[in-house]
């Protein structure tokens, strides 16, 4: 099984009225999402466009 994460972003920025320069480190970190897919024998069996990459402790 492989896990594959690709095209990062900070796509709740805009929504928060922030840009990616004068976002707090803590927001930054909210905000990270990525495309993550499971893989098995070639196929993916799971995927999620947006899927959270960091969450708040």
């Amino acid at each position: 099984m492989r896990f594959i994460c690709r095209n990062f972003g900070l796509s709740d920025l805009p929504r928060r009225g922030l840009s990616p320069h004068e976002a707090p480190l803590a927001v930054l970190l909210l905000d990270i999402e990525a495309e993550l897919s499971l893989w098995e024998d070639g196929r993916a069996v799971w995927s999620e466009d947006a899927f959270p990459m960091a969450e708040r402790p």
